[in-house]
């Protein structure tokens, strides 16, 4: 049976990053990826026409890390023979989603180590190597790279509920059906709750809902902090000081950053703000939102949803839209395992070089994607550091500097700290 150097869990873009950045050093470090989907896809329930991507395209899978990479997107354009009129149009600062994912596609399609339709049952570890059951098929490998991503967050009272009239935001197209003269309710008030939104109001007047209830905790819409100064946030210097911080230092800090990420694009807010006034006086759709507002619990009676809020108001809908965002949770294939490493408040405790760290002396290494955010700041689960944290792990797999992962300049000294 060939043992191989690292078995990467889950296909998006961080192992596709790995991935391909392994690619060139293939003969140094044999690798495969598996992934449960039938087919690579990335946010297909939020793939708006419109929608933008909201980092830079240089923090690709590689480019921040190997700008020579062949993986690039400026590679991609030049080999699909689009370069000239992705120039023309000033792609750069204009890239859809939808282009971004036919990237990650293309990069797909190059790597021979990826499989699909391959669900990775359990990992165990023997006291050698660990073993992966996939499809009832055992594999063998010296360390693991986790990047299952992140999962939905939903309301346990929700749960019992869920269909095609009660979903998650991230399964918005996916369930999407005509809802005219429904009555829908929206909860949260993130990037998606707010493009979710818009795409209902974009409809002809004939085809929009009955009422609209918006519903959001927060006392007003926060725009997203997309300054020079809060992107470094998301820079490899800010992710090593954040780390070296203190638990509860480090725990004010990513609050108090949440924006940076969590915020909503001001071309986004003019763009409802300018439906809402036009549904206002033009429209049979009625639109309530209700701002200092939680969802405390939801019944179900005669196929409306009856939602309770924090204020002891109950409002009703037919269709209900849970923009409640995500988190991280252990995936269940690593779960038995997981009694060998540490964990505190429901995530892994990791090292410096994105490890899980074991209670005993056990040979070789469990690294993580996407799991990091308690000790590495508002930037883990975002693209910014993709390629940087690819490198941090392909070095250490190698124990060699195979990449350049040393300190990049900022304008804040974040070492002085």
């Amino acid at each position: 049976m060939k043992i191989y150097d690292v078995i990467g869990i889950g296909v998006g873009p961080s192992n596709l990053s790995t991935a391909a950045l392994i690619k060139p050093f293939s003969s140094k470090l044999s690798s495969i990826f598996f992934d449960h989907k039938k087919e690579f896809s990335w946010h297909p329930g939020l793939m708006f026409p419109d929608a933008k991507l909201q980092v830079s395209i240089l923090k690709d899978l590689v480019t921040m890390i190997d700008p020579t990479n062949k993986f690039s997107f400026l590679n991609y354009l030049k080999e699909e023979r689009k370069l000239y009129i992705f120039a023309a149009r000033n792609g750069f600062s204009n890239v859809k989603r939808k282009e971004f994912e036919a990237y990650l596609k293309w990069v797909v399609s190059k790597l021979d180590n990826l499989y699909f339709n391959s669900n990775v049952e359990e990992i165990d570890h023997t006291g050698e190597l660990f073993k992966v059951k996939v499809n009832s098929e055992i594999f063998e490998t010296r360390n693991i790279l986790m990047g299952a991503g992140l999962t939905s967050n939903i309301p346990n009272f929700c749960r019992s509920w869920l269909s095609s009239t009660l979903f998650h935001s991230s399964q918005f197209l996916k369930q999407y059906n005509n809802y005219r003269g429904k009555s829908v309710a929206i909860i949260g008030d993130g990037q998606s709750s707010c493009e979710i939104l818009k795409f209902i109001l974009e409809n002809d007047d004939d085809s929009l809902p009955s009422r609209i209830n918006w519903i959001f905790r927060n006392h007003r819409l926060n725009l997203l902090e997309d300054t020079p100064f809060a992107n470094e946030l998301y820079t490899p210097n800010y992710s090593e000081y954040i780390y070296s911080l203190e638990k509860n230092q480090r725990t004010k800090l990513i609050e108090q950053e949440k924006y940076t990420s969590d915020g909503v694009s001001g071309s986004m807010l003019n763009e409802i703000y300018d439906l809402l006034y036009y549904m206002k006086f033009n429209t049979k759709c009625e639109i309530s939102i209700y701002n200092d507002s939680s969802l405390t619990d939801l019944k179900k009676e005669n196929e409306k949803y009856f939602m309770s809020l924090n204020n002891e108001s109950t409002i009703e809908s037919e269709i209900v839209i849970l923009g409640t965002g995500f988190y991280y949770q252990i995936p269940k294939c690593i779960e038995r395992l997981s009694k060998e490493y540490y964990i505190e408040d429901g995530v892994f405790k990791i090292d410096k070089k994105f490890r899980l760290i074991p209670k005993s002396n056990i040979k070789g290494s469990i690294f993580i994607h996407n799991g990091a955010k308690h000790v590495r700041g508002i930037a883990d689960p975002n693209l910014s550091l993709v390629a940087w944290r690819s490198g941090v792990i392909i070095n250490t797999l190698l124990n060699s500097d195979i990449y350049n992962i040393s300190d990049e300049m900022t304008i804040i000294d974040w070492k002085k700290k």
